[in-house]
């Protein structure tokens, strides 16, 4: 009788030698699943990460873009100012002309 306890004594020890190997071999899988997630969340960090800096490149770009086309707005009011008054001169000038020839030949007419 003594065997056979000692038989069942080995094959429950074996049984929970194997159950624990078992629990063992499922954690290593777990955490080689863990590694894997990590590895994946550090892929897509740094990706963003990149997406990020593109995004701020972009913004710095547009920037620069609206503060040059503000100044040449502002430049070409500046501009369209001055033709205006341009314009005007040259109209009066043109008016005077016109009418310091045209008056003598009025004169000239009615006489």
């Amino acid at each position: 009788m003594k065997v056979s306890g000692t038989h069942q004594a080995l094959r429950n020890a074996t049984a929970d030698i194997q159950n624990k190997y078992r629990d063992i071999r499922r954690l290593e899988q777990s955490v080689a699943e863990l590694h894997q997630m990590f590895v994946e969340l550090s892929f897509l960090v740094e990706a963003q990460g990149e997406m990020v800096e593109q995004i701020q490149y972009s913004v710095q770009q547009a920037k620069e873009y609206t503060a040059k086309a503000e100044k040449e707005l502002l430049q070409a009011r500046r501009n369209q100012k001055s033709a205006k008054a341009r314009m005007f001169w040259i109209s009066v000038i043109l008016i005077v002309v016109v009418a310091i020839v045209l008056v003598p030949v009025f004169v000239t007419l009615l006489k």
